[in-house]
């Protein structure tokens, strides 16, 4: 089979679409990459979002006091987009940090499925009136994310091992 000919200088490199899901950082990059290579769940959420009008950027940062090991935040919205950010806990293992990204992936979903939530306080006000406190009395949360995040975790058992502690 013959090899492609070599991009010529004056050629410009092929334009690849702007991601819906988009890691801020080589960690958080890593975790998306690897689960949705392993989690057919997790690749779901991500084609979902794809299709929708919410962009959602993925961050890892160290944990701080009072603050869950995940959370999704309203960043602010044009005519035409909603921008949210996830935080994960830099310092959890891999399976972990994939099933608490899928979860948070499904409340962007939950977010894109709702044109109402356009600022942060639409945001809050849906999470108050539909949300509930199921796994922490602090944060407000959806039957969805639970079982989103509970799915992949399942998923991710069945997987080969992760190697170190990534």
């Amino acid at each position: 089979m013959p090899l492609p000919a070599p991009a010529r200088a004056d050629q410009p490199a092929p334009v690849r679409p702007a991601s819906h899901v988009r890691p801020l950082g080589s960690r958080a990059s890593y975790t998306l990459e690897r689960g949705t290579a392993l989690s057919p769940t997790l690749r779901a959420l991500v084609g979902q979002l794809e299709r929708s009008n919410v962009i959602v950027y993925v961050a890892e940062d160290p944990p701080r006091a009072g603050r869950s090991d995940a959370a999704i935040q309203f960043m602010g919205a044009t005519a035409v987009l909603r921008f949210l950010r996830v935080t994960i806990n830099i310092e959890l293992g891999l399976r972990q940090r994939i099933a608490l990204l899928g979860h948070e992936l499904q409340h962007a979903l939950e977010v894109a499925a709702n044109p109402e939530i356009g600022d942060r306080a639409s945001f809050l006000r849906y999470y108050e009136r539909f949300g509930s406190r199921l796994l922490d009395p602090n944060t407000l949360d959806s039957q969805a994310a639970v079982e989103a995040g509970e799915q992949i975790s399942l998923e991710l058992m069945g997987a080969a091992p992760l190697g170190r502690r990534e």
